[in-house]
């Protein structure tokens, strides 16, 4: 396991942040802007720079050493993100009516880390001690029936077993990734332009008797390595919810993004969002980690 540790830390933590704060951060260049028919320009949090040594994990020696091999499968799956800009939102010409999604802007983010994988019921329920209770049990399902605030809590733990920020992705980031970052194929889809590839939804399910979450990476990844970024569970992020990209956030709700798999696949647009209160649950709702 310490061999695996030397492996994986260099590597892995060499990393830019993004501050947290994101409502500081929104410019005025949006603010009662109307004319949806030009793009705008957002200049994300600036970034500063960390060193590996501020965050290498503290694992305590005493825990199990089941909990230690979870940790250190948590930590293998965050991926390294280069930052850099993207046009977010919906296009204009898309016709898929998103009306929360408009208008399209330049979208400029730092480096992060991201999860591989959406966060499954054995991660949370070896990190948290107790389990989610999830609607379709399976340890290698993502994790759901979980609230935003559960998972602000999971990640606390996270934070205390490892001495790592871990935190939720803002939904630039999420959009970012999703797109394929600076590794983008411009596809239609979240990695292909045949969503059926790589969502998990309503539609890649009509042979089963009943609707349900598959196990994570069952389906093909995108441009930067993410799996079921389209559907499987909507994903919960940092910001709060606005209805569209002008308009004044409401703190008392979060972004979602992703779609499930209740969605239609072909509405699992990178830019599909929705939203839901802080302490609401559902079977449908889960979480994906970042740095």
């Amino acid at each position: 396991m310490k061999q695996l540790l030397s492996i994986v830390i260099p590597s892995l933590f060499l990393f830019m942040s993004c501050t947290a704060n994101q409502s500081e951060n929104n410019t005025s260049t949006r603010e009662n802007m109307k004319d949806w028919s030009q793009p705008i320009v957002h200049y994300h949090s600036a970034s500063t720079p960390l060193r590996a040594n501020e965050f290498i994990p503290n694992i305590n020696d005493t825990i199990s050493q089941e909990l230690k091999e979870v940790l250190y499968q948590i930590l293998n799956n965050m991926i390294y993100v280069e930052g850099g800009s993207f046009l977010m939102g919906e296009p204009l010409d898309s016709n898929a009516e998103n009306q929360s999604a408009m208008p399209q802007f330049e979208e400029i983010v730092g480096n992060f880390y991201l999860g591989r994988y959406e966060v499954t019921q054995e991660e949370y329920s070896l990190i948290m001690g107790t389990s989610c209770n999830a609607y379709y049990p399976d340890p290698k399902r993502p994790v759901e029936n979980i609230s935003w605030v559960d998972g602000y809590n999971f990640m606390e733990q996270l934070k205390e077993l490892t001495g790592l920020p871990f935190r939720y992705p803002t939904e630039e980031e999420w959009e970012y990734a999703a797109r394929g970052g600076n590794k983008s194929m411009g596809y239609k889809y979240i990695g292909s332009d045949q969503f059926d590839e790589t969502t998990v939804s309503i539609s890649t399910m009509e042979e089963e008797p009943q609707l349900h979450t598959l196990p994570v990476g069952q389906l093909a990844p995108n441009e930067l390595g993410f799996y079921d970024m389209g559907g499987n569970v909507w994903e919960f992020t940092e910001n709060d919810w606005r209805p569209d990209y002008v308009t004044e956030a409401d703190n008392s709700w979060k972004v979602i993004r992703g779609g499930s798999f209740r969605s239609i696949g072909d509405q699992c647009h990178a830019f599909l969002r929705s939203n839901v209160r802080a302490d609401w649950k559902a079977s449908n709702i889960g979480m994906r980690l970042a740095l």
